[in-house]
């Protein structure tokens, strides 16, 4: 299922391994098995589509979806995305590749113990992917242009 019109196909770095300090008081630990959960509730199907949305939050506002999320990998530094983006997200990353561009980076949204309608129960899910110059977690891997799984 597609949310909108792709144009092109992005990879980009979204959680690192190990432990990150996040908000100052808390520490999150992106162990192997964690981002292993991770990729294989997205393999299950645990969520119907992980959209990519572009802003600083995401509360399912339409307006902000700009792709989605077609592909995760278990890394060794971390875990990558593969994002469908629409025109206008492909231009934000585009312009933030450009010598001075802005900056743009992407943040994970993750839900731990999700259960579906169904019952069916994951460790942790992502949710959504954001395209956003204020990431809580900085200092990942960039945008990559690649082409389209087949």
């Amino acid at each position: 299922m597609t949310v909108l019109g792709v144009v092109a196909h992005w990879r980009v770095q979204i959680l690192p391994s190990g432990p990150v300090a996040y908000k100052g008081s808390r520490t999150l630990n992106f162990t192997r098995e964690y981002r292993e959960s991770i990729a294989e509730a997205f393999s299950a199907g645990a969520l119907e589509i992980v959209p990519f949305a572009i802003g600083d939050t995401y509360a399912g506002d339409p307006d902000s979806l700009a792709g989605e999320v077609r592909a995760l990998e278990v890394t060794e530094d971390g875990m990558d995305a593969v994002i469908g983006v629409a025109q206008r997200a492909d231009a934000a990353i585009r312009a933030s590749l450009a010598p001075g561009g802005p900056p743009f980076g992407a943040a994970p949204g993750l839900i731990e113990n999700y259960r579906t309608s169904g019952s069916k129960a994951f460790p942790v899910v992502l949710l959504h992917v954001l395209g956003t110059t204020r990431p809580m977690i900085t200092g990942l891997r960039g945008w990559r242009e690649v082409e389209a799984a087949s």
